[in-house]
């Protein structure tokens, strides 16, 4: 029982780590076009991903542990 919530924790915090992983891709690709393009890029995107890494990186510690 203890283990079947622990699974879908670990699925549920996995599932958002891929869409967090999203998130920085377009984030990141509208930086380095904006940059190129308009010599100007987006403010806070590198902290953002930063933090966002983060996030993704504890939240599937234990899904890769399972």
């Amino acid at each position: 029982m203890f283990a079947k919530i622990i699974r879908a924790i670990n699925q549920w915090m996995a599932t958002i780590s891929v869409v967090i992983i999203f998130i920085m891709m377009i984030s990141i690709s509208a930086d380095v076009a904006l940059r190129f393009l308009a010599d100007s890029p987006i403010v806070g995107v590198v902290e953002l991903n930063r933090t966002l890494l983060v996030v993704v990186v504890f939240f599937t510690v234990g899904y890769a542990q399972v």
